[in-house]
């Protein structure tokens, strides 16, 4: 991924960004901080390639959405690799607990999301569809989608907080 001088330095300039993020989310995600470097700096690369200053963002906010998104991915990614090889092995009785106490925090976060939240989630994230696709079936923006989507994971890792699961 080549970048003119101009991508250069915004990406030079931000890199103290993407580290502090970086350290932020690994904490927040449980996830290992240089893993969450090298994603940050590949998305800052990547914001800084597509940056467009005439749509009146700030390049500052436009790379912190991108590396935000690529975290959540990368956490997308990696849980689901998990999940995949530990399909074979049998359920002890700690792991019976533990799925009774994910269906309570689950049916307490549902409780506070609209339906229209509850659908927008279930599509994105439980049917793994793209954002396109959910989009278009909703009969909303695609940006809209992605805007609103990050708002409500936001919003459910604050509860998620809140009720001591994190």
């Amino acid at each position: 991924m080549s970048l003119t001088k101009e991508q250069q330095v915004m990406v030079e300039s931000h890199l103290r960004l993407a580290v502090r993020f970086a350290f932020k989310y690994s904490v927040m995600l449980k996830l290992r901080r240089d893993d969450l470097e090298s994603e940050a700096m590949y998305a800052l690369c990547r914001a800084a390639r597509t940056y467009d200053p005439n749509k009146g963002y700030k390049f500052t906010t436009y790379a912190v959405t991108a590396m935000i998104n690529s975290f959540y991915a990368l956490l997308k990614k990696t849980r689901s690799t998990a999940t995949s090889s530990l399909s074979s092995i049998d359920m002890s009785y700690d792991d019976d607990q533990r799925q009774l106490e994910i269906k309570e925090i689950i049916a307490r976060l549902r409780k506070n999301l609209s339906e229209s939240d509850f659908i927008i989630l279930k599509m994105v994230y439980g049917e793994d569809r793209s954002f396109a696709s959910c989009s278009k079936e909703l009969g909303i923006n695609p940006s809209t989608l992605r805007r609103r989507v990050q708002e409500l994971r936001q919003g459910v890792y604050r509860q998620l907080l809140e009720l001591d699961v994190i």
